[in-house]
């Protein structure tokens, strides 16, 4: 349904490495999802020396969920929280929080997509140790004819379902993104195929759109949405 790209690399490019670079003006970065990993990773690669890498990687990285945490790592980041302990953007912030009031303070840079909830930012700019500025990285766009195969394979899906005996496995829509949610909610909704949702932010993208999410992962990773998909067929929901 989307294709992402990344917002003015050149930009961002000099955002992180202008002046005295990035940690001379911020403590930690905040990334929650893998295409903003991979919009600064790109940057990292196209970095002025070896030495003014390693100062970015050195920095302390938040994120949510051990999937962008691994690939966090990947890039190079060593020093990666968060992670499994935040299953979303909500609970990271607190995490934040609690950290900066410890340590005194904290200035945050935070780079998002075009589309996000604004709990996370919310939270942070409460915080009285918390100073939080964001730069968006990467935008996602429809990609053109996917809504039509949307519907014809959700028609498929349908008509198997309808021919399925009672107990028989159930096809699911499953949504890994808002900007997914946001995409694709008109296409399902109505239809009798239940819905699930990589995380919260996703499932309120879609209630907003009319799709109840009948199963919400408790953590961004796909064990997780499994687990809830299972306990959501096992209790029939």
């Amino acid at each position: 349904m989307l294709e992402h790209a990344f917002v003015d690399q050149d930009g961002l490019h000099d955002f992180v490495f202008g002046g005295d670079g990035l940690s001379s003006r911020y403590d930690c970065l905040v990334i929650t999802s893998q295409r903003a990993v991979e919009a600064v990773g790109a940057v990292l690669a196209r970095a002025p020396s070896a030495a003014a890498r390693a100062r970015v990687l050195a920095m302390p990285a938040y994120t949510v969920g051990p999937a962008t945490a691994a690939l966090l790592a990947s890039v190079g980041f060593s020093n990666v929280l968060g992670a499994g302990d935040a299953g979303n953007g909500s609970v990271l912030a607190d995490i934040i929080v609690a950290d900066a009031t410890r340590q005194g303070a904290l200035r945050c840079i935070f780079f998002p997509g075009r589309v996000r909830k604004d709990v996370l930012p919310q939270k942070l700019r409460a915080a009285a140790a918390v100073e939080c500025d964001e730069r968006v990285v990467y935008e996602s766009r429809g990609v053109e004819g996917a809504d039509a195969a949307l519907r014809a394979a959700l028609d498929a899906a349908g008509g198997a379902a309808q021919r399925a005996a009672p107990r028989a496995a159930r096809t699911w829509v499953v949504f890994f993104a808002p900007g997914g949610a946001d995409a694709a909610a008109a296409t399902v909704a109505g239809r009798r195929l239940p819905a699930a949702a990589i995380g919260p932010t996703s499932a309120e993208f879609l209630a907003a759109r009319g799709v109840r999410a009948a199963a919400v992962a408790a953590k961004p990773d796909p064990a997780s949405l499994l687990a809830a998909i299972a306990a959501a067929d096992a209790h029939d929901v």
